[in-house]
């Protein structure tokens, strides 16, 4: 009404005086869209609002973390008791609480004949129940420094790189996924806190271990693609199956089977959860080595 000669003379104060006239009618042009947005979001209900900005709020956390998990709660729940059973060659019990353990205490304060029982006895993970996850989304830096996301599926792109503490053979680690789980655990143990003896949720993932073939040279001065194979389950000195912090992953490995050496099956026997055929009936574990794409 008669008061609106005072927004035209405020845009007038924001503008340069020179042309003021385009600059005036652009800025109340302006004003108009957002009151527009304002009168529309008006209509719809707090519980929309409220969600849009958890939403922004998980998108946003995504996006800085290493990791992302699912936020769903249909995973398909496993009894650890009964998962034991089929799995007790691969000591799966006996190697998460050890995982478990170090995720609490951290592997600096592991001791040298690894931790006790009274370190192991003191995890406790909530109804005896692990939670399995379809896929794992991992976030890194592309070598021209932008953000990227890889998929990891233990059905379809389940190899996995990692740091190397022994960077003078090979700066990288290598891993095929075999599980994706979380579990609601605490620690009761040796050096527990307050904070450790509250229900956490970890994340963990369960994996089969590569390892460099060091006879083969490889290499940029060779020319040729690092070579790797499976661990051999046989071999004593072996830990060919174990867990890995989410955390830890780098990204993705892209391995090549080496078709000219063929297959084996002596690395590991019968085992309906790391040697996984295919539809057509091949073992998809089934190579002697693979190559390393870089």
């Amino acid at each position: 009404g008669e008061l609106e000669h005072r927004h035209v003379k405020r845009f007038y104060a924001r503008t340069n005086r020179v042309a003021y006239k385009l600059q005036i009618a652009r800025k109340e042009r302006n004003r108009s869209l957002l009151a527009s947005i304002r009168a529309k979001d008006s209509f719809r209900p707090l519980s929309a609002l409220k969600e849009d900005r958890k939403r922004a709020k998980i998108a946003s956390a995504e996006a800085n973390a290493r990791s992302v998990h699912s936020h769903s709660r249909t995973h398909n729940i496993l009894s650890t008791i009964y998962y034991s059973l089929h799995v007790h060659l691969q000591n799966f019990i006996t190697l998460l609480r050890d995982h478990l353990v170090m995720r609490f205490i951290g592997p600096d304060a592991e001791p040298e004949d690894g931790f006790t029982e009274k370190h192991t006895n003191g995890i406790q993970i909530c109804n005896d129940r692990l939670y399995r996850h379809k896929t794992i989304r991992i976030n890194h830096t592309t070598y021209d420094m932008r953000r990227e996301q890889d998929n990891i599926n233990p059905r379809t792109h389940a190899d996995i790189m990692l740091l190397s503490s022994d960077s003078d053979v090979h700066p990288f680690w290598y891993a095929r996924v075999l599980d994706i789980y979380h579990a609601n655990v605490r620690y009761t143990g040796p050096g527990s806190t307050h904070a450790m003896q509250e229900w956490q949720r970890i994340d963990f993932v369960w994996v089969r271990w590569f390892e460099h073939d060091l006879s083969y040279q490889a290499g940029f001065q060779h020319r040729r693609l690092p070579r790797l194979q499976f661990m051999d389950a046989d071999d004593p000195n072996n830990i060919p199956f174990s867990f890995v912090n989410p955390d830890d992953i780098i990204q993705a490995a892209y391995l090549i089977p080496a078709f000219e050496h063929g297959g084996t099956t002596h690395l590991l026997g019968t085992s309906k959860l790391a040697r996984r055929l295919k539809d057509d009936g091949d073992d998809c574990d089934y190579w002697c080595y693979f190559y390393v794409f870089m």
